[in-house]
């Protein structure tokens, strides 16, 4: 009976202390799971705010930019002669122009023929400044100067680090017993540097890959740019020259050649749409060689410039077999943050998808 008293009291007792241990155990498992669901909102506000703060810095940046060049072309527009001086537009025209051809949303209220060829050159740049493929190539230019910084900033501070290690490591020990602690704190302390020069030198060789990505890059949309825009421009010019209908339209109109040549492609790649005439292209209806020159600009200055970038980048790849070239081709947006830059099988649905849109729209 006394051994079935005990043996009932030690069952409770164990009872009591396997609750106690489980309450303990569900308490620390709740505060565990309560301070990491802390740290996870603190990190994802932490990164939100560091985002929004991203964000609010580059939509700043470009207000500063479109506003800058809006008002410079408008001072540009406003202090030049127009070629009637009675037919002047007025200042809210042509402010609103200036900002219609560096938002390239080709709205104008005046008559595009009222302008002058030195006023036409300004309205080229304007839109050659506002196209998407340019202030894109800004973006890469940014970039490119950020991570030189970093990379000149951080071999600064490994120079200065390097040189307060070997001033601090001269001093001899001055305690003869305390030789070999001393000898034991030096080899710890050579490991840590070690370690320390090991994570800085991989965190710096990947700057350096991403610098070396990045301006590849660069060099691959200006190249773009300035190709497209030269034999397009020369393309134009030299159709012109050899068709007398179209010379003999632009002779009536007052337009130069090259101006023409130069502001319609301009306008055509960066999809802004304006022309120096007033009837816009509908002056050269019958002008089909002049057309079949132009869609061409206006497919690679529009959905067709990603797999024109995703071309050139892989031909320069296989041809120069850089390293820096060859991991914008297998990485691509990854390493450069280009959004331009997609992959090769989004670039063959994409170029499918404008051809089958062509072609269902013809």
């Amino acid at each position: 009976m006394a051994g079935a008293q005990r043996l009932g009291e030690l069952l409770h007792h164990l009872h009591r202390c396997s609750s106690w241990v489980l309450g303990w155990a569900m308490s620390l498992l709740c505060s565990l799971s309560r301070a990491y669901a802390h740290h996870q909102v603190t990190e994802r506000v932490a990164r939100s705010r560091c985002a929004l703060r991203s964000g609010l810095n580059s939509l700043l940046l470009h207000v500063i930019y479109f506003a800058v060049v809006s008002f410079t072309g408008w001072g540009l527009l406003s202090a030049l002669n127009v070629r009637a001086p009675h037919a002047r537009p007025r200042p809210i025209d042509t402010f609103f122009t200036a900002v219609s051809a560096a938002t390239v949303s080709s709205m104008s209220t005046v008559e595009m023929e009222v302008f002058t060829n030195a006023q036409l050159l300004v309205l080229t740049v304007l839109m050659f400044l506002g196209g998407e493929v340019f202030v894109s190539l800004i973006g890469l230019g940014s970039k490119w100067y950020k991570l030189r910084r970093q990379i000149t900033s951080r071999h600064s501070s490994q120079r200065v680090v390097s040189h307060d290690g070997i001033e601090l490591a001269t001093p001899p020990a001055t305690i003869a017993g305390a030789g070999d602690e001393d000898d034991d704190s030096r080899s710890s302390m050579s490991a840590t540097v070690v370690v320390t020069d090991e994570y800085n030198n991989s965190l710096l060789d990947a700057k350096m890959r991403r610098r070396n990505a990045v301006r590849s890059l660069f060099y691959i949309v200006l190249g773009i740019l300035a190709v497209v825009h030269v034999v397009g421009a020369v393309a134009v010019a030299a159709h012109v020259y050899t068709t007398p209908s179209a010379r003999q339209t632009l002779r009536r109109k007052s337009l130069d050649v090259w101006t023409f040549a130069v502001f319609t492609t301009v306008s055509t790649f960066s999809s802004c749409g304006y022309m120096p005439t007033n009837e816009n292209m509908a002056v050269f209806v019958r002008d089909v060689p002049l057309q079949l020159l132009l869609v061409p600009q206006a497919l690679v200055g529009n959905t067709l410039f990603p797999p024109l970038l995703a071309a050139c980048v892989w031909a320069a790849a296989a041809v120069t077999r850089r390293e820096d070239l060859t991991e914008v081709d297998k990485k691509g947006r990854e390493v450069t943050g280009y959004c331009h830059l997609l992959p090769a099988r989004r670039c063959w649905m994409l170029a499918a998808t404008v051809a089958a849109f062509v072609g269902v729209q013809v």
